[in-house]
């Protein structure tokens, strides 16, 4: 028996070395052999026996231990031919990837090629305010907005095919109420093409106040209607209950009118508009700050929700928060400091009418979070004082790994998902932050997916003293992109990103830069610092290997905390 299980095992292991050592080519970029492309710059990128040697064309190109191999084609037009030779020295398999590089074909039936306004969305918009029109048309013609307006054409922007940009800002008037919102294409004032807009355009009563209420808790105001695949930049939240005054809608937005030239944006299913034309005001009453074990405060007393703005600033280190719709009338600057520690004076200033700034100076060298809300109509900016003990053995930290379950994150030519990745990683970090003494909240302890909404509402009912995110990066470029960087919102909390990012730096990866004002969705939250790290990039073969590596992965956990460390020794100074 003994002898034949022996003989099992050596079977196994010959069929499983041979498979190893069989030559195979499996494609990832492009996804199918023969691809049609618009760019002359394309990558060939994939996987094969890690043991195995690959020429294209005749050129040699490096296989990783993880099997992957990367490739740049430059392409001209038409197809473009790419012989892959893979072999193990005994056996040789070889396919060929096929490009074709087209550029997109010009519509000559068409006499508007295109048009797009800004904004770029249906709109309700008021009297006076512009909307601007970019078009590309047939060249040397006579474009119209309505049989009237002219959009005139652009002459520097005539291109080979015969088409120009045809470029205006429109004001809006009270007769466009009923407008169709059509173009006209004409040449010598005989109609070529008549082209409806996409988008509506309405106007927005502005004969009357329009209110709304803010419903939910930590409702996002955003600066303007400009957005990437995070979504759009956040200039804060509101507390629910806030009223605000709405002066038109872009899409899913709200234009809301904090003061005289002071515009922000906030989502439709968030406000609850109310049947009346009457935009509360306020006079401040007592201002008073003072503190319990774990926040000092200010609060500022109303007589109705304020809409309101809280930005943190350094070097000085203080507080700014703009209450709009407020006039000052407090003489009372109630302050007791026996009960302060981290706010060591406020001051109050009238910017301009209806808008009053309280300033907030701060001592500790880091800030340590901050809230803004209402109790009543007492608006409340609660400041969290920073521990005595910065050791990590008397702190709380919370430990987000990226992804998970459904939300795969970035694949790796390897096979590999980011959320694998990010969860071993995360789980060492867990490990020497436990091991020094530290308490550890983990976002996810296996391969399930929440939602970044739910894993924000879970920090902030936990209340850690900071959170870091662990994510991998990727790009299109397999070769020239790759490295470590590290992220930051607010610049209060720029200290812990760089700290980490220089520790991550000795990894031996590239360094990719310490970014800031980034727009994570986790990295908004005020109440305490926050930070992501991209530990590196999955899409590069190089990085890609190195993150394989069980002892990689410790190593970055290792620099991670070491980052974490000189950021509270610097705090403790």
């Amino acid at each position: 028996m003994k002898k034949l299980i022996q003989l099992v095992f050596a079977f196994l292991f010959f069929t499983k070395t041979n498979a190893q050592l069989t030559p195979y080519l499996k494609l990832v970029q492009p996804v199918v052999a023969n691809a049609m492309v618009a760019q002359p710059k394309q990558f060939i990128v994939g996987t094969t026996c890690n043991n195995c040697t690959i020429t294209i064309n005749g050129s040699a190109v490096k296989v990783y231990n993880t099997g992957v191999f990367a490739y740049t084609a430059n392409l001209k037009n038409g197809l473009n031919n790419f012989e892959v030779k893979v072999s193990n020295g005994k056996k040789q398999i070889t396919q060929n990837v096929v490009f074709n590089l087209q550029e997109k074909a010009v519509d000559n039936d068409a006499a508007i090629k295109s048009i797009s306004t800004e904004p770029n969305a249906d709109m309700a918009l008021q009297v006076g305010e512009i909307v601007q029109f970019n078009v590309v048309a047939k060249s040397n013609h006579q474009l119209q907005l309505n049989n009237e307006f002219i959009i005139k054409e652009n002459s520097k922007s005539k291109n080979n095919a015969g088409y120009s940009v045809y470029e205006a800002s429109y004001k809006l008037r009270d007769t466009d109420v009923n407008s169709n919102w059509n173009l006209q294409l004409k040449k010598n004032n005989i109609l070529v093409e008549e082209k409806k807009l996409d988008n509506k355009i309405q106007l927005f009563p502005s004969n009357e106040i329009t209110v709304g209420t803010i419903t939910e808790k930590y409702t996002p105001i955003y600066i303007g209607l400009g957005e990437d695949r995070l979504g759009g930049t956040k200039s804060g939240f509101l507390d629910s209950g806030v009223k605000v005054q709405i002066v038109g809608k872009i899409g899913k937005l709200y234009k809301v009118k904090f003061a005289k030239h002071l515009h922000q944006y906030i989502p439709t299913s968030n406000i609850d508009i109310l049947p009346t034309a009457y935009m509360p005001t306020s006079l401040s009453n007592n201002i008073t700050t003072t503190g319990d074990s774990l926040y000092d405060y200010v609060r500022v007393s109303l007589n109705h929700k304020l809409p309101y703005l809280t930005k943190a600033y350094t070097k000085p280190n203080k507080l700014i928060l703009q209450i709009f719709g407020a006039t000052s009338n407090s003489n009372w600057l109630m302050q007791f400091p026996e009960n302060l520690q981290t706010i060591t004076d406020v001051d109050i200033e009238q910017l301009n009418d209806n808008h009053l700034q309280i300033a907030v100076d701060l001592s500790d060298k880091q800030l340590w979070g901050y809230q803004t809300f209402y109790e009543g109509n007492t608006l409340i900016l609660a400041v969290r004082k920073q521990k005595q003990n910065l050791s990590l053995q008397n702190l709380t930290i919370a430990i987000d790994a990226g992804h998970g379950g459904s939300n795969e994150g970035a694949k790796g030519a390897a096979g590999k998902y980011e959320k694998e990745f990010t969860l071993l990683i995360a789980k060492e970090v867990q490990a020497l932050l436990q091991k020094e003494g530290a308490q550890v909240i983990m976002t996810r302890n296996s391969d399930i997916n929440f939602a970044n909404q739910e894993r924000l509402d879970m920090l902030r009912k936990k209340m850690p003293d900071f959170a870091l995110s662990i994510h991998l990066n990727s790009a299109g470029d397999p070769f020239r992109v790759k490295g470590t960087s590290t992220y930051y919102k607010h610049i209060a909390y720029k200290g812990l990103s760089e700290a980490i990012y220089k520790r991550m730096t000795e990894t031996g990866l590239k360094g990719w830069g310490n970014i800031g004002n980034f727009n994570f969705f986790l990295n908004s939250a005020t109440e305490f610092p926050t930070a992501l790290v991209e530990t590196l990039f999955i899409s590069n073969p190089e990085d890609e290997e190195k993150v394989h590596q069980a002892s990689f992965r410790k190593l970055m956990a290792e620099k991670i905390v070491l980052g974490i460390k000189d950021w509270l020794q610097a705090c403790a100074q």
